[in-house]
């Protein structure tokens, strides 16, 4: 599988900033269009990461299955391989839905293994590249090493349910830290080796300079080419309150990937009220992050046609 050819988005629905209203609320027409436009301005779009959410689906597990399939569907139908994401460890304003260790406890994990399994039932057929099992699920736990082990086990029994079901690969979203220079989060080490192909998440959050993040990078896809696996970025590029403030992580984070043949996807396709997909004024916080590729008229934002040009 050579994975440096991708190159996509994270992928929601523009109606709905949690789990619950984007997947109970879907609208295929709309969703259609949204896609159709996409692929009009990033015609080299070719793979898109979407979200599935638990909480829809204990909130109405028929609509939902229903809905996640009829997305799956229209992906595919527009030519698009698909990283669907099960779970998600990451906390943003509003919260898409997410887990931690306090809620993953035994007398649970029947309700989420049956989630994962008709799930994945519900989206197997469609033109899957991987199974993402979860976004960022280390996220609440570094430092606490019996909520780091508990969220590991969930995962490990998450894996083997899709594995009972479907052969195609697994990967989990995470950031990357190398064990040697931070043996506290050691995220490789401990994910490796669940997974089939290992999905960085690069963002350059501390706004190196374009020489020490490519530095940072080398040494991390270095480290992870050590495990004999194959490798893709399903997140990327940090974000700003303005496209010109978001420019120079434009820049240095897909040049680089792209002179490392590492192929990736950035954070995220559309406008949208997901957590910082929306202009900040929207919530009056001149600080926040803005990291949608398209406006709400679904025009490339200033700079960001750079995703055209690599």
């Amino acid at each position: 599988m050579d994975l440096s050819k991708i190159r996509g988005f994270n992928v929601h629905g523009d109606w709905g900033g949690h789990g619950i209203t984007e997947w109970l609320n879907f609208d295929s027409e709309r969703y259609k269009m949204m896609i159709s436009k996409a692929k009009e301005r990033f015609p080299g779009m070719n793979t898109a990461r979407i979200w599935l959410s638990f909480d829809a689906y204990l909130a109405d597990r028929t609509k939902y299955l229903e809905n996640i399939k009829k997305a799956v569907t229209i992906l595919t139908e527009a030519g698009l391989k698909i990283i669907p994401v099960y779970y998600n460890g990451w906390f943003g304003m509003p919260c898409y839905g997410s887990f931690t260790a306090e809620n993953i406890l035994s007398h649970q994990l029947p309700i989420y293994v049956r989630c994962t399994k008709e799930t994945t039932l519900a989206i197997k057929d469609a033109d899957i590249l991987m199974y993402d099992i979860s976004n960022e699920p280390l996220n609440n736990v570094y430092g606490n090493i019996d909520a780091f082990n508990r969220v590991v086990n969930f995962l490990e029994l998450m894996i083997n349910t899709v594995r009972e079901i479907d052969s195609k690969p697994i990967t989990i979203g995470t950031q990357g830290y190398p064990a040697p220079h931070t043996p506290e989060l050691c995220d490789i080490d401990r994910l490796m080796p669940l997974v089939d192909i290992f999905s960085l998440h690069p963002y350059n959050n501390f706004d190196l300079s374009r020489e020490d993040f490519e530095k940072q990078f080398k040494e991390v896809i270095d480290y992870v080419e050590a495990f004999n696996k194959p490798y893709l970025i399903t997140e990327c590029v940090w974000g700003a309150p303005t496209a010109e403030g978001r420019k120079k992580y434009l820049e240095i984070e897909l040049e680089t990937y792209s002179k490392y043949k590492v192929g990736f996807l950035c954070h995220a396709l559309f406008t949208c009220p997901v957590a910082d997909l929306f202009p900040v004024e929207e919530i009056d916080c001149s600080e926040g992050l803005y990291m949608a590729f398209l406006d709400r008229e679904f025009n490339i934002r200033p700079y960001h046609d750079i995703f055209n040009k690599l």
